[in-house]
C-alpha cells in the first residue's frame, strides 16, 4: 500500500491556465438550465396571439451564429395587415389582459388586486423571457408606429430568440463560470481536473 498526498484547491486558488482548462472541461459537460422555461414563454406566448411556430434555434456553435425562428401567421390577411391606431386599439381589446397583471395590494390579513392599476410583472409564465418576448407590444402601446401586426410579432419572436441567445452566451462564459464554481465550492487539482473525478 502507499499513501499519496494531493493538494486541493480552489478556483480562485488556481493559475490562469489551470482555470482555463477546468472551464474547458466544464463546458464539454455543460447544460444550459433555462431552455425549458425559455420555451414555456415561447408557447404561451403562441397560445395567445394568432400564430404557429413551426421551428426555432438560438445559441452559437464552433463560432457561428444558429439564430432562427419559423411562424406562421394564422389569422386573415385584415387582421394581419392592421397598423397603427387600428392596431393599439384591436391589441387593447382583445390581448390587454393576457399581457398585463393587476397591481396587487398588500393587506394584513388579505390581498386584493387593483382594478385601475396595470405591471407587466411577467405576465405569461411568471420568468423573465416573458418581458423580452411581449418588449415589442409594450414599446408599440406606449408609442405606436406604423408597422402590421404580422411585423409586430416578428419582432417580438426575435427578442426573445435575441434575449435567449445572449443568455446562453453569458451562461458559458469564463466569468459566469468562475461565480458558478466559487459559489458552488468545486475542488480541483492543481492543473484544473475537477478533484472528486481525479482522485477516483
Amino acid at each position: 500500500m502507499r499513501t499519496i498526498t494531493v493538494n486541493i484547491y480552489k478556483i480562485d486558488e488556481l493559475s490562469r491556465n489551470a482555470q482555463r482548462k477546468a472551464y474547458e472541461n466544464w463546458l464539454e459537460k455543460g447544460e444550459y438550465p433555462w431552455h425549458d422555461d425559455n420555451v414555456r414563454t415561447l408557447h404561451a406566448f403562441e397560445k395567445i396571439f394568432p400564430i404557429k411556430i413551426k421551428g426555432f434555434e438560438y445559441g452559437y456553435e464552433y463560432g457561428e451564429g444558429r439564430n432562427y425562428i419559423y411562424f406562421n401567421f394564422i389569422e386573415d390577411e385584415n387582421i394581419e395587415n392592421l397598423s397603427g391606431i387600428r392596431l393599439l386599439k384591436y391589441l387593447y381589446n382583445n390581448y390587454f389582459d393576457y399581457i398585463t397583471n393587476k397591481k396587487p395590494f398588500y393587506g394584513k390579513s388579505k390581498t386584493r388586486k387593483s382594478k385601475i392599476i396595470y405591471n407587466h410583472d411577467c405576465p405569461l409564465t411568471g420568468y423573465c423571457m416573458d418581458l423580452e418576448i411581449l418588449d415589442p407590444i409594450y414599446n408599440f402601446l406606449k408609442k405606436p408606429e406604423d408597422i402590421t401586426f404580422y411585423t409586430l410579432i416578428r419582432r417580438c419572436l426575435y427578442s426573445w430568440l435575441d434575449a435567449c441567445r445572449d443568455d446562453l452566451e453569458n451562461y458559458f462564459s469564463f466569468r459566469n463560470f468562475l461565480d458558478i464554481a466559487s459559489v458552488n465550492k468545486w475542488e480541483y487539482l492543481e492543473n484544473g481536473d475537477e478533484a472528486n473525478v481525479a482522485i477516483l
